[in-house]
């Protein structure tokens, strides 16, 4: 189930009596709460807008409903089977318990420090398991295959501060030319590439690799947001297994490369650049691990690789459109981007704003685990044995308040990106939240606030805002956004020649010959125009127009239709289904035959020696009379 804009549950308060009281079935009551916790937005569309978003209502109901204590028991729709849950070779001293069970769903912030706190005695972190094998990083239970990992992990990840700014800097480059090449763009698959791009030279991977960690990255992210929530309330088997699979061809990759790194520690693999000219003496983290090894094995240094890099993608996806959507939601765009452009640290500068925006809408909102053991919280619930609990960390940080703090807080909530290392168990989380993630973060987040006529697109339809919509309440898949790109784009329009293709094909080059001086009387005067040519391709079959044009295609075709129209008649009279003619009374028609008739360029991508620079300007520069 995907959340948008226009979703409209049940108002807690008329359903919640009802869920309590029994009156409801297991499936109603399932079905009730998803649709809660899924309507997130603060600014959804509704009969009273001065309601808050169910959601909230929910976290806020819960906390202070009197014998609940902050932890809500609610019917899970995934399928249990006790034996599961058993080491293996351990003896089975219990009845196997199958079907639906119940699953607490803990709100309150001091029960879910202290699940974090004891995860090693009381708590599993087996629903993770599901996406690997047993040595799965984000998986693992055994307190010494933990420790190796961990250590490496920390040991090989622990790099300058300088040099993360630089890597991120260096990602958001790379991501730019095909994620930023229109003015309208999706911040969503933004982030997502910048991230890849920074975890791609981050580890030392080729750049042959960049399908395969795209692929991996994003069924592992659907997977982890399946088993940490969604597996609760949609049966779907599907996530799972494309992520083992494609997280199985990168842990191959992985084994290969270090074993690379491990062979010949002089060269490179093949395909990978560093970029030293830009982050000099960077050494990659596969690189680290492989030449500092230790015991361990290459099996396992690609188990960390992989486990490392699971939710890193998704989660900083999910962190950069929280982050500018509670900017645009609160009127912070214009006064962060002059603070951007001033700041001595920006990337500093920014950090309490992004985290006062995390805390209302973490990346990681939920964290499953399984009790191993009975255990009493600290605000009075009773966990069972072989039950299941999902930390609902967002309802814990939006406890706090759901309104944007400005000016925000010094100091980042902890529970943002787990506790303290010296707190947790889990203390990598920690480790990669502040000195990967982090900078990251803000670097994307920063170079966006600094794009011209930053704007929320509109819905076409009914000119709404799109907004930002997001998976199962938590996760981001789309956010349009539309700004003021200063760079050129490129138009190539092919169209058809008629048959008999030799006579139309000659008389177009005539046509073409004849009306070259005014084709370049209307290029100069439209101001706008950079390069221009025709082109017959397939034996002739087809007549190619090739521009790179400054500002909107549409001022620029408008522009020739009125210009040059009468010539673009000739033309037309030897293609075929051609516009209403004459094209200087029909713009609009002319127009979109460009539009459908415009062959993009290959995989968005377009390169230009001086993206920023305008037809005007240079001829300025150049000294070219009008």
């Amino acid at each position: 189930m995907t959340t948008n804009r226009k979703f409209r549950p049940g108002r807690v308060d008329q359903g919640l009596p009802t869920w309590f009281d029994g009156s409801k079935t297991a499936y109603a009551r399932n079905r009730m709460l998803f649709d809660w916790l899924c309507d997130w937005r603060s600014d959804r569309l509704g009969d009273d807008e001065s309601l808050p978003a169910q959601r909230d209502a929910l976290f806020a109901a819960l906390l202070n409903r009197p014998g609940l204590f902050g932890v809500l028991e609610f019917p899970s729709r995934a399928i249990h089977h006790v034996n599961d849950f058993e080491p293996e070779g351990s003896p089975a001293g219990r009845d196997p318990i199958f079907g639906h069970r119940n699953v607490h769903l803990v709100l309150d912030a001091r029960d879910i420090a202290f699940v974090l706190r004891n995860e090693a005695k009381a708590f599993s972190n087996e629903p993770y398991d599901k996406l690997g094998s047993g040595t799965f990083l984000l998986g693992l239970d055994d307190e010494r295959l933990r420790r190796r990992q961990r250590s490496a992990a920390q040991n090989a990840l622990h790099y300058d501060a300088s040099t993360v700014a630089q890597l991120a800097a260096l990602a958001f480059d790379e991501a730019a030319p095909i994620s930023l090449r229109a003015p309208f763009f999706d911040l969503a698959e933004l982030a997502e590439q910048a991230a890849l791009r920074f975890c791609s030279r981050l580890f030392g991977f080729a750049t042959s690799d960049h399908p395969l960690l795209e692929a991996a990255m994003r069924a592992a992210y659907q997977a982890l947001t399946h088993q940490i929530l969604g597996r609760h309330f949609v049966s779907d088997p599907v996530p799972l297994a494309k992520a083992r699979e494609s997280m199985g061809a990168l842990f191959a990759r992985c084994c290969e490369l270090i074993d690379e790194y491990q062979h010949d520690a002089d060269n490179l693999p093949t395909g990978v650049d560093l970029r030293t000219d830009l982050v000099h003496g960077f050494v990659p983290a596969m690189r680290r691990l492989a030449c500092d090894a230790g015991d361990l094995s290459g099996e396992e240094l690609g188990v960390i690789v992989v486990g490392v890099l699971a939710g890193v993608v998704g989660n900083v996806q999910a962190a950069v459109c929280s982050a500018l959507h509670e900017f645009f939601r609160n009127g912070l765009v214009e006064p962060l981007r002059d603070r951007a452009r001033s700041a001595q640290r920006p990337l500093d500068e920014l950090w309490p704003w992004i985290a006062e925006a995390l805390r209302l809408n973490p990346p990681a909102a939920y964290l499953p685990r399984r009790v191993v053991e009975d255990v009493r919280l600290p605000g009075g619930t009773t966990l069972k044995r072989d039950s299941e609990c999902v930390l609902a960390i967002v309802a814990a940080l939006r406890a706090k308040g759901t309104v944007f703090a400005n000016p925000p807080p010094a100091d980042a909530d902890p529970l943002i990106f787990g506790l303290d290392g010296g707190a947790s168990p889990h203390g990598l989380h920690s480790c990669i939240g502040n000195l990967l993630a982090r900078p990251l973060i803000s670097e994307i987040v920063r170079r966006v606030l600094l794009l011209r006529g930053l704007a929320e697109a509109l819905d076409p339809e009914d000119g709404t805002l799109v907004g930002l919509e997001r998976r199962w309440g938590f996760a981001c898949k789309r956010y349009p956004l539309s700004c003021r790109l200063d760079r050129q784009h490129a138009l190539n329009v092919s169209m058809r020649v008629k048959a008999p293709i030799a006579v139309h094909a000659e008389a177009l080059k005539t046509v073409i010959r004849a009306g070259a001086p005014r084709i370049e009387w209307a290029l100069r005067e439209s101001r706008h125009i950079h390069f221009a040519w025709f082109e017959f391709i397939e034996n002739d079959n087809r007549l190619v127009l090739h521009t790179v044009f400054d500002g909107l295609f549409e001022s620029y075709i408008e522009h020739f239709a009125l210009a040059v129209g009468e010539l673009f008649d000739r033309i037309f009279e030897h293609i075929e289904d051609p516009p209403p003619m004459p094209v200087n009374k029909y713009p609009g028609a002319f127009i979109d035959l460009i539009r459908r008739n415009d062959r993009p360029v290959a995989a968005g991508y377009f390169f230009s020696a001086y993206p920023g620079a305008e037809t005007a300007q240079i001829r300025r520069v150049m000294g070219v009379k009008p």
